[in-house]
């Protein structure tokens, strides 16, 4: 498998690249819709400061990303045709934030998500 590229989250353009991935892998048992990210994005319009997103490559394609909101709540998708990621993206939220309250939301059927946050207990 190729190796992953990392991407700080730059402008519209990467919102485009979220939804890419986010429509890419949607069914009904998905937890985000490409309109939910827009609509979250442009909602904190202003308070850039107190989040940060990043995206996961490879080949130039999304494969996954991770929004963190601060102080310590976390948003975040992967393909599970990489899972691996979810790891990955975890601990780039562990040291990220500064607060033992963490906040992550995900569905029972993203398996490949629980099992990562599993991992980092």
């Amino acid at each position: 498998m190729s190796k992953s590229v990392i991407r700080t989250y730059k402008d519209s353009s990467d919102l485009k690249r979220m939804q890419k991935l986010t429509q890419a892998i949607w069914s009904l048992e998905s937890n985000y819709h490409i309109g939910d990210l827009a609509w979250q994005r442009y909602r904190h319009a202003g308070r850039e400061d107190e989040w940060m997103t990043t995206i996961w490559e490879v080949e130039n394609k999304p494969v996954a990303w991770g929004w963190i909101k601060l102080p310590g709540s976390l948003m975040f998708q992967v393909d599970p045709n990489y899972s691996e990621l979810s790891n990955d993206i975890v601990d780039w939220f562990d040291k990220i934030i500064e607060t033992n309250e963490q906040k992550v939301t995900v569905l029972e059927t993203e398996s490949h998500l629980i099992s990562a946050l599993e991992d980092s207990l």
